[in-house]
């Protein structure tokens, strides 16, 4: 089925009475979309597209003040909740963060803390810095920390306090917050984290909270988060049991454009159990499991195969419709070892579909030569 980047992006939530339909998007779920906005044509965002990848130069080394190997101390995971913002080939959308991972380490000297990736639409995978009051209440993350530098670029994004309003005519006017130098946290008795002082509707994009600037012009960024909440989380993924042993399969599919494709997975299978390995981009570990019985595979819906671009991923399966549905089915043949679905396969964060399968055939994988379908001898040299 073939979609428009706009839908890709900007398809809506909505709800049936049957089940629910998610959201179908590249990356997260966009509730809303804004007008194309005129960002500092020196940053070639256009051309980055909003993803963010650490750059690499010959010309000159990487920022030292980027933190990009996790910090030594006590790792905590939480899943973020709030409002956010964030650019796309320089259109501006709102969504949700839920279904967002948000990684803390608590350093071993009880007052320093480390989160990864604060701005929770910009998944670069490095870490900021703060400390905790001494009652262990307050948590102070000063601002100006790059999360990203562009080395052959020669600028990067740091974090910063952004203040976005519309005005009469329906344009956004942002500024950034030159008065506040610091993100304040609050750490509450039941273990959540929640952002002080920020606001924001995702309807209206009117906001103020924790964003990105450029640092060579101090410009926004077209990233910002508020009223963000974070939950501790303590899911754990599927994992593969003691003893199981992996074999290669190939996984044939239709792909969100309607094209035929296919990708290499590991399958592993113990007694009636199934276990498939790799079928998601984002999280190449994560496993699904299913039960055989008879002729079928049986694998349940939101199954928690671990964590993807700052993101907690599901496995769902969907029908035609992006109906969720309670179990995805394959028809298994015995004799090649070959489970087949009429359904979707898609990994799923929150709201937002991430990636989807369709139709997929899972089968084992054997190494052979390709052969032409029609050769012909074109040209011979004796």
């Amino acid at each position: 089925m073939k979609k428009t980047l706009l839908l890709l992006v900007a398809f809506a939530l909505t709800m049936a009475a049957s089940g629910q339909r998610l959201t179908v998007s590249p990356r997260l779920s966009g509730q809303q979309v804004k007008g194309k906005y005129e960002f500092s044509t020196t940053h070639k965002s256009a051309e980055r597209g909003g993803q963010l990848q650490l750059a690499q130069s010959r010309k000159a080394p990487a920022r030292v003040d980027v933190i990009t190997e996790q910090p030594e101390g006590e790792l905590r995971t939480y899943q973020r909740s709030g409002g956010a913002m964030y650019n796309m080939w320089n259109y501006l959308f709102t969504t949700y963060q839920d279904g967002g991972a948000m990684k803390m380490v608590f350093a071993p000297d009880g007052k320093t803390v480390y989160m990864q990736d604060p701005i929770s639409q910009a998944a670069a995978g490095t870490w900021v810095k703060g400390t905790l009051s001494t009652n262990g209440k307050i948590l102070t993350v000063p601002l100006n920390q790059f999360i990203i530098y562009y080395d052959d670029m020669g600028y990067g994004l740091m974090t910063a306090w952004v203040d976005v309003t519309v005005d009469g005519n329906g344009n956004l006017q942002q500024s950034v917050n030159s008065d506040i130098h610091q993100a304040i946290f609050t750490l509450h008795d039941d273990g959540t984290i929640s952002l002080n002082g920020s606001s924001g509707d995702v309807e209206t994009f009117e906001c103020s909270g924790l964003g990105l600037i450029y640092d060579d012009d101090l410009s926004w960024a077209g990233y910002a988060d508020w009223e963000s909440v974070y939950t501790p989380f303590d899911g754990t993924p599927v994992e593969l049991p003691d003893g199981a042993v992996l074999e290669d399969f190939s996984m044939s599919y239709v792909d969100s454009y309607g094209s035929a494709s296919g990708k290499m997975v590991k399958v592993a299978m113990m007694g009636n159990d199934v276990y498939v390995q790799g079928f998601s981009s984002y999280a190449p570990d994560g496993v699904m499991k299913g039960t055989l019985s008879g002729d079928k595979v049986v694998f349940p819906s939101d199954q928690y195969i671990g964590i993807g671009s700052s993101k907690f991923l599901n496995m769902m399966g969907l029908d035609a419709e992006y109906m969720m549905l309670d179990n995805l089915e394959f028809d298994y043949d015995a004799a090649s070892r070959t489970m087949t679905a009429s359904d979707i396969l898609a990994t799923v964060a929150g709201e937002s579909i991430m990636e989807e399968y369709g139709q997929p055939v899972i089968a084992p994988y054997s190494d052979h030569a390709a052969t032409p379908a029609n050769p012909e001898v074109i040209d011979f040299v004796d």
